[in-house]
């Protein structure tokens, strides 16, 4: 199986790992309001579209550190993302693992998720950036 994800290659902020991460790490009020106007809008079979569910999940990311979806932005895909914050607290950019789902069940990913985040708050520290308070 190939994963190709071209350049230039948009998608709302919704669908998968990274926008999904992206939004768990926003303040509440602004991701509220980003779920309020910006449509959640089925991809694949797997992608959460109800905004309960999804509103879970955000939770579940910022308790967790990181995001993981299975099959929502891309069927027989899994992704694992988080967050790197800039000097006020903010998310400035998010470092996102794509694996064929085969390879990437929850377990693993869950591992790798918190190994992820560990060194996205390492390269947060070293170039100046604010982690949030718990």
């Amino acid at each position: 199986m190939r994963i190709t994800i071209s350049i230039g290659t948009t998608t709302v902020v919704s669908a998968g790992a990274s926008g999904k991460c992206f939004m768990a790490f926003l303040p509440r009020k602004e991701s509220d309001q980003l779920l309020t106007h910006v449509p959640i809008s089925a991809i694949t079979a797997s992608t959460v579209t109800a905004k309960k569910e999804f509103r879970k999940g955000l939770e579940r990311t910022r308790e967790d550190g990181y995001a993981i979806v299975f099959g929502e932005a891309i069927a027989g895909a899994n992704g694992i993302a988080a967050p790197i914050f800039d000097a006020n607290g903010r998310v400035a950019f998010v470092v996102t693992i794509v694996g064929v789902a085969l390879n990437l069940p929850l377990e693993r990913a869950k591992a790798i998720g918190q190994e992820l985040r560990a060194a996205t708050d390492r390269i947060t520290l070293q170039t100046g950036g604010l982690l949030p308070s718990e």
